[in-house]
């Protein structure tokens, strides 16, 4: 190639900055509205809508964030998301049988679940933020959620003495 051609561009080369100038700027707008899309999100959308719905709606959404809710329990291992999608776990006033799941408050238990999470207890994928990898098995995760008549099985993973409560 003579050395005056060296610097000039072929219509080829132009066509191919063209071409993946489109795709770049065709990902970078799918991006967002795949984020926006997000299992969790929803989820929290559609939780912020219930407790708008409701009396005590600024009690519901006091400590509601629009992120990710995550425990970490480094002494056990644990990371936990489920209050990410279960916003309403600990508010007694949504411990009502007609409050969808998974908005409904947990059931009394002697354990706080803002300080200990929920796989402690129902095992189950912890890191997931979709239902799909949270509640069952997954070819990474082979301990899906324990079902109900099991939980009180779990309570010897921290407490080796007997417990008056578990069988």
């Amino acid at each position: 190639m003579p050395a005056e051609d060296m610097g000039k561009v072929t219509n080829r080369m132009r066509l191919i900055f063209a071409v993946s100038s489109v795709v770049f700027l065709a990902v970078l707008a799918i991006s967002p509205f795949k984020d926006f899309r997000r299992e969790w999100k929803q989820y929290k959308r559609s939780y912020l809508r219930f407790a708008q719905s409701r009396p005590d709606t600024k009690k519901l959404v006091a400590d509601y964030r629009s992120d990710i809710d995550q425990i970490w329990l480094p002494g056990m291992n644990v990371v936990d998301r489920c209050t990410t999608c279960h916003q309403g776990i600990t508010q007694a006033s949504l411990a009502d049988g007609t409050v969808p799941q998974p908005f409904r408050a947990h059931a009394s238990i002697p354990h706080n679940v803002r300080d200990w999470g929920c796989t402690v207890c129902h095992r189950g994928q912890g890191p997931a933020t979709e239902v799909a990898e949270a509640h069952e098995s997954t070819l990474a995760w082979e301990q899906p959620i324990l079902p109900t008549h099991f939980i009180q099985a779990s309570c010897g993973t921290c407490h080796y003495a007997d417990l008056l409560q578990t069988p």
